[in-house]
């Protein structure tokens, strides 16, 4: 069983989704990021800042506004992305100087509370693993679905005249779309499509000792 869980825990500690890094937004200047989702996957956005100037709103794919706060220095808001499509996050420097933030994205698995589960059905370690190799397989193939991506609607410019991308491909802005080498994302859905095959492999294996040592008890 420690050998199941081990093997669970690398699996989904690879195919967990976290984006965090910074970002500086110029005074009384508005970024907005971009992130396409499928339905009914867990969400975490939050937006971490020294300043009391910035605001923060959420627009699901319908234009709808899910979500806006004002002058906080830690805004954060979990989710279930009902509707599959791309949902734009704005920040908002009310402020006359610039600003820097961490910006912070987690979903799937890394956005899920498990506690009520566990202790609703009285999950052992292993059989919590297990649930969440399988939500995590669900996850990966809804994602694989749709056309993921990440955006920025203005990049920050250095003194040199480049774009200031925190090492994220750089957008095209009049056409809207990222300017990443598409061999990048070839190489992606490859390693994502051996990640699954690994992780429905081992939910099989974990099934089969699970059973095994169910009706060696039995007797």
């Amino acid at each position: 069983k420690a050998m199941v869980v081990l093997l669970a825990l690398i699996l989904t500690a690879c195919m967990a989704d976290e984006t965090v890094f910074m970002y500086d937004v110029k005074g009384t200047d508005e970024i907005c990021f971009t992130e396409t989702l499928p339905e009914n996957l867990s969400v975490i956005i939050e937006i971490s800042t020294k300043t009391d100037a910035l605001t923060m709103t959420v627009t699901n794919p319908n234009g709808v506004q899910l979500f806006t706060r004002n002058y906080q220095r830690v805004m954060k808001y979990p989710f279930t992305s009902f509707d599959a499509g791309v949902y734009k996050i704005c920040v908002v420097n009310t402020g006359s100087y610039a600003a820097e933030f961490t910006f912070s994205l987690k979903t799937g698995i890394d956005a899920k509370d498990y506690s009520d589960l566990v202790t609703k059905n009285n999950l052992k370690p292993a059989e919590l693993e297990a649930e969440k190799l399988i939500e995590t397989v669900q996850n990966l193939h809804k994602s694989m679905r749709l056309s993921s991506g990440r955006k920025f609607s203005r990049p920050a410019v250095l003194p040199d005249g480049s774009a200031n991308t925190n090492g994220l491909p750089v957008l095209d802005e009049e056409a809207y779309v990222w300017s990443a080498p598409t061999e990048r994302y070839r190489y992606t859905l490859v390693f994502s499509w051996v990640l699954s095959i690994g992780v429905m492999v081992a939910t099989a294996f974990f099934s089969y000792c699970y059973l095994k040592s169910y009706f060696y008890k039995k007797k």
